[in-house]
């Protein structure tokens, strides 16, 4: 599900650009729509770790802001099993 960024009319702002500090496990994607109030942008943030473990990253988004060029989102996960196979306390009861 993405994530819907709106900026407030008083703080107008663009996204101009978009980026992963490390981008080994995570991916992302962020589109801008039309509204009446001005820009959105809808972030899609996506897995991309296939083992059993955790990770993380920085989305980093540009702006056209004076008071916030630069907005960072941290962004990080566990997987505990591998998808068909449950593992460890609990494991195969109902």
């Amino acid at each position: 599900m993405p994530v819907r960024i709106v900026p407030e009319k008083k703080y107008a702002f663009r996204i101009t650009g978009v980026r992963l500090l490390r981008g080994r496990y995570v991916a992302c994607k962020l589109e801008e729509t039309a509204a009446p109030e001005g820009p959105e942008y809808l972030l899609t943030v996506k897995n991309l770790r296939k083992k059993r473990g955790r990770y993380s990253d920085i989305i980093i988004l540009k702006t056209t802001s004076d008071i916030r060029p630069e907005i960072r989102l941290i962004v990080y996960g566990n997987i505990y099993a591998t998808a068909g196979r449950v593992t460890g306390k609990g494991a195969g009861r109902s």
